[in-house]
């Protein structure tokens, strides 16, 4: 079954459970696909941004008072919708929309000048822009660069989504899944094949702090 995590009144959570086929949860869980929030809830844009971080679409509940705030809250990059909290199809569609487009790619096919190339999502180790060559390099797990035309932001637009993508800073996109270590002595990111990206003490802590390493392991 789907699982939402809530931050709502819980009566509110009672009728969606009553009326949706979804399974609404309150603590985060490896699982959950969609973070659904009360605007009137505490630390609002905090939360927000911390589920966008984990790749996790985030639709905001609001009353018909809070359309100023829904405005400002839709040209957010964070935010998947805003919906009207005593719509329940209307969420209900709106849920349905953003399943629909988190289609479950396994791969990518990269489209450059001069070569063009399959590779699995697991392969990819981080992708960064390039200011010298003003391109987008995709570093590959077999100790390859694959250089694509596409801008940083497009290849951002398009994959950051994925689950195991995550935004560093401006230039830097890194496959969370193939992080062996984080080297806090040298700041670095240590990869599984044992390459490694520079990066401030501040990052490291934010990657550790953001559970985004630990969630859903046995923490020794």
């Amino acid at each position: 079954m789907i699982k939402i995590r809530v931050d709502i009144e819980e009566k509110l959570k009672i009728l969606l459970e009553e009326t949706l086929e979804y399974k609404f949860i309150e603590k985060e869980e490896l699982e959950e696909e969609i973070f659904l929030i009360d605007i009137s809830r505490e630390n609002l844009l905090e939360k927000i941004k911390d589920s966008a971080k984990k790749n996790i679409p985030v639709i905001v509940l609001l009353g018909k008072e809070n359309i100023r705030e829904m405005r400002k809250l839709l040209k957010l990059e964070y935010i998947e919708d805003c919906v009207l909290r005593q719509d329940i199809f209307e969420l209900e569609e709106s849920i349905e929309k953003i399943l629909q487009n988190k289609k479950n790619y396994k791969e990518f096919y990269l489209n450059d000048t001069y070569q063009r190339g399959i590779v699995e999502i697991s392969e990819v180790i981080y992708i960064t822009y390039c200011r010298v060559s003003r391109k987008t390099e995709i570093h590959l797990f077999t100790d390859k660069i694959f250089t694509v035309k596409s801008s940083f932001s497009e290849v951002e637009e398009k994959i950051i989504k994925i689950k195991d993508f995550y935004k560093l800073d401006r230039g830097t996109i890194i496959n969370i899944s193939l992080i062996r270590s984080l080297d806090y002595k040298e700041e670095r990111i240590i990869f599984k094949d044992e390459t490694y990206i520079y990066t401030s003490k501040a990052k490291l802590k934010e990657l550790e702090e953001k559970r985004l390493l630990s969630f859903g392991k046995i923490i020794l």
